[in-house]
């Protein structure tokens, strides 16, 4: 089963949200940082502390994930609508609401890093989690990024279109010239529980002292 007793937070874009859970995204990248002097290599160690890091300065620095391991789980932070009364929400990927009309009738949209653990409707398990230069994702692992919507046609359009679509939303979330710096990457790979992260944990729980008796 799996030590689940490591569990944080993790962001993402409504866009995703949704792909996630339309079991279209079982992969993220996420930028390995260094906040001393840059990065220069990266050695893959193992999956608990899978970087060993040379910065330009030429020092060797361990560097785990900072999103855990196999095994660990993720609780997925989104964008939400909270009204006046802060009894009610809707998360920003189930609707879509103009600022004005929702402002009129008493909502406000609140950024992802807002919402709390109790709010959050879907828990990543960690299945892998390896470092690779961002151009290492291949055609396979870009469906797996959730980013091609089958809807818009981008699947059927072939691997070069949806790499495209990849790079894109790359630059949208990280900036102009991100995909060209071709960054050492977090590579997380997980199975998607669409619960609660406590209300999951609970269920495990149950199941092990079912297992048990």
């Amino acid at each position: 089963m799996g030590n689940f007793m490591n569990c944080r937070p993790i962001l993402f874009s409504d866009s995703m949200v949704r792909a996630l859970l339309e079991g279209r995204k079982t992969q993220t990248r996420r930028i390995v940082k260094n906040p001393d002097d840059g990065v220069s290599t990266c050695i893959a160690k193992n999956d608990a502390w899978p970087l060993l890091i040379k910065s330009k300065q030429g020092r060797w620095i361990d560097r785990p994930c900072p999103y855990g391991k196999s095994g660990d789980l993720l609780w997925v932070r989104e964008s939400f609508w909270q009204h006046r009364d802060e009894k009610e929400i809707i998360r920003g990927a189930d609707c879509v609401v103009t600022h004005r009309f929702a402002s009129f009738c008493g909502w406000k949209k609140k950024p992802s890093i807002h919402m709390p653990r109790a709010a959050s409707r879907i828990t990543l398990e960690l299945t892998d989690v390896s470092v690779e230069h961002l151009h290492d994702i291949t055609p396979q692992d870009v469906l797996k990024e959730g980013v091609t919507s089958p809807e818009a046609g981008f699947a059927r359009l072939g691997e070069g279109t949806q790499m495209m679509q990849f790079a894109s939303l790359w630059e949208e979330i990280n900036g102009t010239g991100a995909w060209d710096k071709n960054p050492f990457v977090w590579v997380l790979k997980f199975n998607v529980h669409p619960i609660n992260i406590d209300s999951y944990l609970e269920k495990l729980t149950t199941e092990t002292r079912e297992l048990r008796s």
